[in-house]
């Protein structure tokens, strides 16, 4: 924007020169108009300095075309006249009739737009006289510029938009656009008023230029526009939550705002927004679904949360290299490669009867290692496999390759192993037998032999007992009889293992306790009981009451019947004691005595 102000300018134009040429009709009728500006010394007649930079046809000029309009009482056109400067002076000529109340303008243009105007508004005119026209309102422009635009206090949009008058100006029309070149401008005021109000306006840039006007229908240049920028006052609130499930999610704020967030897992998401704007949260990353999908927040008129939880939809990748490493005997052995996913659960692995697999009706199991062990397979039957990988979201991944085969039997079980025989007779007279589990997946159950001595265990004959457990208990023995066992295992196709080794117990009669029983005795008991045959060893146990803590426990060889108290605790006047004794057979109590009391004084 450029503001030119032009101090004064002395001009005379000749309106006509005196022809005496008695050819030329009228003469008597016209009159010459003398114009000079008000307030210009008239005895120069040359252009100021100052003003001939500005006017002289070869220099930059505010003002490069004159025109002259001689107006009538009525205000209509009795005659115009263009001029162009040149050289230093505006010379021309212009012939009216002679009349009273005559107007004369001068109107200052450049490139065709009105610059400065000025008007003698009582000229009269005498016939064949020189008359003089004072043109006043020619030292400033007649373009009026905006003085000010004064916003409300509260910020609303609303505004006041005002204007300088120039002299001679009688109306004005004022414009507004959204952009400083005014297209699409649209006009907001026409009228005689310095200024307007304005309302109603939303947030964003206002450009604002005035044009004035006047009676005799000259309009001037637009006006160097002023912009105002409306932003209300609003109060601003956020939006946040957390994001759990997976990294890189991107968060979508849409509505009366608009943005963008990338978050990782368990890191929150925040967005600044206005007041009572609607406004929705949306989730997103590719392969995952989000719960809740989005979230709508209407008229926010508070700081809001909302948390979102990544749901995996993605299946891991189909497990290659699926392989049966081993067939036979009821079982299959299968392997694949390990997949990558570091969401991985784990591995399904399916099989099925006569028929490629098929995952609603074929058998399942889940394992987290990429190997696995079948057992219970029919001999005869021809299983399909396959596996598939499935993550901690649920998602399955498609069937890998199918491999068949036949569980055949072909290979007898081994024998059972630690075989181990205790005979005891506590509550009652029996024999137990115990060994370890065969680990044959087809293993069906155990074969129990028994006899009198080892020889005859050895024969078929002597078998007792099908069991499904390593345990069998023997009650149909006899006090003071050594047994002998032995145990195979049988598969489910009815192949028997070979024998394991023979072991032999023999049930002891129950030790019959002397004394001390029922009567008092001092600090230093002797403890006495019959010899049981068959016993290798006797434990002695002394407690202070039937079921208390046991306060001295020694063993003895099988030849002792007696032993005298040598505990560490000194026994107690007045308490009295329980004891009892165990025989041994091999390892283990066999049998055991009743319980005997007596008290120390």
């Amino acid at each position: 924007m450029k503001r030119i102000t032009i101090l004064f300018l002395f001009l005379i134009i000749y309106a006509c020169e005196k022809d005496h040429s008695p050819t030329k009709p009228g003469f008597s009728d016209m009159c010459t108009i003398q114009i000079i500006i008000e307030d210009a010394k008239e005895a120069k007649k040359s252009i100021p300095d100052s003003l001939k930079n500005e006017l002289h046809t070869n220099k930059p000029a505010i003002v490069n075309k004159l025109e002259v309009r001689v107006l009538k009482s009525d205000n209509s056109i009795l005659k115009s006249k263009s001029f162009t400067p040149s050289g230093d002076y505006f010379k021309g000529t212009i012939k009216v009739k002679a009349q009273n109340d005559l107007k004369v303008l001068l109107i200052g243009k450049n490139s065709g737009v009105v610059e400065r105007f000025g008007i003698d508004k009582d000229v009269d005119g005498q016939a064949g006289k020189t008359t003089t026209a004072v043109i006043s309102g020619w030292n400033e422009r007649f373009i009026p510029q905006i003085a000010s635009i004064t916003p409300n206090p509260s910020m609303d949009g609303s505004y006041t938009v005002s204007w300088t008058q120039p002299t001679n100006a009688t109306t004005y029309t004022l414009e507004e656009a959204s952009n400083d070149t005014f297209s699409g401008a649209s006009t907001v005021y026409s009228g005689t008023a310095l200024q307007q109000n304005i309302s109603g306006k939303s947030n964003g840039t206002y450009y604002y230029r005035v044009q004035a006007s006047n009676t005799y229908n000259i309009i001037s240049g637009w006006s160097e526009s002023a912009s105002v920028l409306v932003k209300e006052i609003i109060n601003e609130y956020s939006i946040s939550g957390i994001i759990t499930g997976t990294d890189g999610v991107l968060v979508t704020l849409s509505g009366d705002a608009t943005d963008t967030q990338t978050v990782n897992d368990g890191d929150s998401y925040l967005f600044t927004v206005n007041e009572s704007g609607n406004y929705t949260i949306t989730p997103s990353k590719d392969g995952y679904t989000f719960t809740p999908a989005s979230q709508i927040f209407t008229n926010v008129s508070t700081d809001v949360n909302k948390n979102f939880t990544a749901i995996d939809i993605t299946s891991p990748s189909v497990p290659s290299e699926f392989e049966i490493i081993g067939i036979g005997d009821g079982a299959v052995t299968l392997s694949w490669s390990l997949v990558i996913d570091k969401e991985l659960l784990g591995y399904y692995v399916y099989w099925q009867k006569n028929a490629e697999v098929d995952t609603l009706n074929a058998n399942r199991i889940f394992v987290t290692t990429n190997s696995i062990k079948i057992t219970g397979l029919d001999y005869e039957t021809l299983y399909y496999f396959a596996v598939t990988s499935i993550d901690q979201s649920g998602n399955e991944s498609s069937l890998s390759l199918q491999k068949a085969g036949i569980a055949l039997n072909t290979t007898r079980p081994s024998p059972p192993s630690n075989v181990a025989v205790v005979a005891e007779n506590i509550d009652f007279p029996q024999i137990k037998v115990i060994w370890s589990v065969n680990e044959e997946p087809d293993l069906d159950h155990y074969n129990v032999y028994r006899a009198l001595n080892s020889a005859d265990v050895e024969d078929s004959i002597s078998f007792v007992a099908s069991v499904t457990f390593e345990k069998y208990y023997d009650i149909d023995v006899d006090i003071g009889v050594s047994y002998y066992y032995r145990i195979t295992a049988v598969d489910k196709g009815g192949l028997e293992s070979a024998s394991s080794a023979i072991d032999s117990d023999y049930v002891l009669d129950r030790v019959k306790l002397i004394s001390p029983v029922d009567e008092y005795t001092g600090k230093n008991p002797i403890f006495k009981w019959e010899k049981v045959d068959g016993a290798v060893s006797y434990n002695i146990v002394l407690k202070t009451s039937r079921i208390g803590v046991e306060s001295w426990n020694v063993f003895v060889d099988g030849s002792t019947t007696q032993i005298i108290y040598s505990g560490a605790t000194a026994l107690i006047n007045g308490n009295t004691y329980y004891w009892e004794i165990g025989a041994i057979s091999q390892t283990e109590i066999n049998s055991i005595s009743n319980l005997g009391s007596f008290v120390v004084y």
